[in-house]
């Protein structure tokens, strides 16, 4: 069965100008009105306009690219996407990833695009980010981190990039745990290594991203991908961050949504996160039995931003 939704929001976003929240603002204007979202899928434009002047001045253009070749683009992606074996969901989805929309709110993104095991979305998780020119004691360190936090019954997550994110994903794959890739590119540029290939076959392994099967790598994606990096952990371990880089961007985006972060090395601290992180080692206490019992509270801490 076809899922409207589904194809109205995919179509959506490939309308240039069209992202995260600009598209929910759109979908506002028309469900404020009692309109059904997936009913965009047949109604002429004029028809929406004529019921709902509120999306006239705005969101006109909208509507005209809908009804011209978005929706036909949509239902060729969607088509290809499950002819290579990839799954969809969108935020209109009962299994779309929970985290993501309460974190996230009107910047989640709209339609994601998986291979693997969706159901890994519904673990308690936690993230290792870093530098992709790691030291040796870095790259133990993540390494030992991913082993950490997979040994304490999280699923790992992190961005698929080389350097620390690769090596925190590869130690939970070797020791039996899971974790999500994150990626900013397509799904179809990501190569997988035979022994997460076989992971993912065992359930272990979720490939996710907002993006087209065939989309290239940008710099505003890997940036974009940092904020659901942070959104679906219980907590951050960023491992010899630059000042600027994306690594600290997803312990930024941690902070906000009221998350604890770890840093390795300690010295990365104030220069790169402030007074809110904490050292590398304290991630321990949080993966004692003790500390498990503060997991289930991690995701009802207010947002910072709610703070002030």
């Amino acid at each position: 069965m076809q899922n409207d939704n589904l194809l109205v929001l995919l179509a959506l976003s490939l309308i240039p100008g069209m992202g995260s929240r600009r598209i929910q603002q759109f979908v506002g204007v028309l469900e404020g009105q009692g309109y059904d979202l997936s009913r965009l899928a047949v109604d002429k434009p004029e028809f929406v306009t004529a019921h709902i002047p509120q999306a006239q001045p705005q969101f006109k253009g909208v509507l005209e690219h809908l009804a011209g070749s978005s929706l036909a683009e949509a239902r060729a992606c969607i088509d290809r996407a499950h002819r290579s074996g990839l799954a969809l969901t969108c935020l209109k989805d009962e299994d779309y990833p929970v985290c993501l929309k309460e974190f996230l709110e009107n910047a989640a993104p709209p339609v994601l695009f998986l291979h693997g095991a969706p159901s890994l979305f519904q673990n308690k998780a936690g993230a290792v980010v870093g530098t992709r020119f790691p030291t040796e004691p870095g790259l133990l360190a993540a390494r030992q981190t991913g082993e950490a936090l997979t040994g304490a019954g999280l699923t790992l997550v992190s961005g698929g990039a080389a350097g620390v994110d690769w090596a925190a994903h590869d130690a939970a794959v070797a020791g039996g745990g899971s974790t999500i890739i994150f990626l900013p590119e397509g799904i179809g540029r990501f190569a997988l290594p035979h022994s997460w290939k076989i992971a993912l076959e065992e359930g272990r392994v979720l490939l996710a991203s907002e993006y087209l099967p065939d989309a290239p790598w940008q710099t505003y994606a890997a940036v974009s991908r940092n904020a659901l990096i942070a959104a679906q952990s219980l907590l951050v371990c960023v491992i010899e961050p630059r000042k600027r880089g994306g690594s600290v961007l997803t312990a930024r985006h941690a902070m906000e949504q009221g998350k604890p972060v770890f840093v390795e090395p300690p010295c990365a601290l104030l220069a790169a996160l402030g007074r809110y992180a904490s050292p590398l080692d304290r991630v321990t206490d949080l993966l004692t039995d003790a500390g498990k019992e503060n997991f289930s509270c991690l995701y009802s801490r207010p947002k910072q931003s709610k703070l002030f």
